[in-house]
């Protein structure tokens, strides 16, 4: 693969199946070894793990279009000058687009071609409202409607199990079940920690926060309820035996730092990776992971934004460090990650130093089957200008997110009825897999 550099640039290839480099990798390739696949899983099918950015992630930061002409005039504070590369601001992705700084852990990821991102991208919910968008993601709805169930849950629902015989099938990283899960069969949310015991056991607790989750829909009968609580105790029971034995999961502070996860942040989002790579390697049938990742992204000031992007403990560093941390652990198993947030910021700076909300952002998808190497957007980039932007302050929706999960379920999930998980949608294939 040859990539295309910015001025004063070097180009880096690496094979696409290239491991990523530096010390952490080392170390954990020799504390661990390589990921053993997981035998029971289908050689064409994935498991999916979403994690989402609530507050609207600004992907003009996160993959920042360093080529655009008017970037440095709508972000002086970056000094981005799209005629001299910035090693120290940015890592250089194809001559247009950069990678921040606090990104730079997933530039390897990138250049092994296992890590693509999706430019321009958003759901076309026009409120603004962080609840509405979020809420219409989930439910992968373009509207709301009388539709309660998830869309994770409808395409569980209307596809075979990975594994029949397991009693698990997805997991939300959470304290309640979240909507994209709703109506899913086998499955449950869970609270990330490092204690043997924090999946809680078949326990009163459990079963009165799963009749809390769906009772909220009002369409759940006792005896889907009844059904409910064995999948639930019998998954919790399977997940708890994984916690003793000879070879236990462990999501300590040693065994994350090892495997390179950064803790400073958000050690839940840590643990919560490394635990959902335990589960997909030990064949437990685990087929989708919510997660949701460190907080803090709705950037309205100057304190909150460089408080994300010009320090060493902010969400980007978090998000990047740890993702890299679950592909090292993943990267021969079929795996895809995606990163999702419910839109982006405006173009310019306001005037308390920060951004507002805004449209087209960014996704990330990762993994071993992803066309990574690639921004998805460059061909259709709007540009910046004013004339350019959404209601002249934003860039505007050119891929609905349902295209990007739309194109991972039908060629690697096994969906075949796509009205079904996205009765008002139907995805268009944008390229994000191989």
């Amino acid at each position: 693969m040859t990539t295309n550099v910015l001025p004063g640039s070097a180009p880096s290839v690496l094979g696409r199946r290239g491991l990523i480099a530096g010390a952490a990798a080392a170390a954990t390739a020799a504390a661990f070894g390589r990921p053993r696949r997981a035998a029971a899983q289908p050689a064409n099918r994935d498991v999916l793990v979403v994690v989402s950015l609530w507050g609207g992630a600004d992907g003009l930061v996160l993959c920042p279009p360093v080529g655009d002409p008017d970037y440095a005039r709508l972000r002086p504070a970056l000094q981005l000058d799209p005629g001299r590369y910035e090693p120290a601001i940015t890592e250089n992705l194809d001559g247009f687009f950069g990678l921040h700084q606090m990104m730079s852990a997933l530039a390897p990821v990138y250049r092994a071609g296992d890590l693509a991102f999706v430019h321009t991208v958003a759901h076309p919910d026009t409120s603004r409202s962080h609840f509405d968008a979020q809420r219409l993601i989930e439910l992968g709805r373009t509207s709301f409607g009388q539709e309660q169930w998830g869309w994770v849950g409808r395409h569980l629902q209307s596809t075979g199990a990975f594994n029949s015989a397991q009693p698990l099938r997805a997991i939300g990283w959470n304290s309640s079940l979240p909507t994209t899960l709703f109506g899913g069969p086998k499955t449950i949310p869970l609270q990330p920690g490092s204690a043997p015991n924090f999946f809680g056991g078949p326990s009163p607790q459990f079963r009165t926060m799963l009749d809390n989750d769906y009772s909220v829909l009002n369409v759940a009968p006792a005896t889907v309820l009844a059904q409910g609580h064995r999948e639930m105790n019998a998954s919790l029971s399977m997940l708890q035996a994984q916690y003793s034995g000879t070879n236990p999961i462990r999501a300590d502070q040693t065994t994350l730092s090892t495997l390179g996860y950064k803790l400073d942040v958000s050690m839940s989002f840590a643990s919560a990776l490394h635990v959902t790579a335990e589960l997909v390697r030990r064949d437990l049938g685990v087929e989708v992971v919510m997660v949701q990742g460190a907080d803090g992204w709705d950037s309205h000031d100057s304190a909150v934004h460089n408080g994300l992007f010009n320090n060493t403990y902010g969400g980007p560093i978090s998000l990047a460090r740890n993702l890299a941390a679950f592909y090292n652990e993943t990267r021969d198993l079929n795996v895809t990650t995606v990163v999702v947030s419910e839109f982006g910021r405006t173009a310019a700076l306001n005037s308390a130093g920060g951004t507002d909300h805004g449209r087209g952002g960014v996704m990330m998808v990762m993994g071993k089957n992803v066309a990574g190497g690639q921004v998805i957007g460059r061909a259709t980039w709007p540009g910046l200008a004013a004339s350019k932007l959404h209601e002249g302050r934003e860039l505007p929706l050119v891929f609905d997110v349902r295209d990007v999960f739309g194109e991972i379920l039908r060629k690697r999930m096994a969906t075949t009825n796509m009205t079904t998980v996205f009765p008002d949608h139907q995805p268009i294939e944008r390229g994000v897999i191989g």
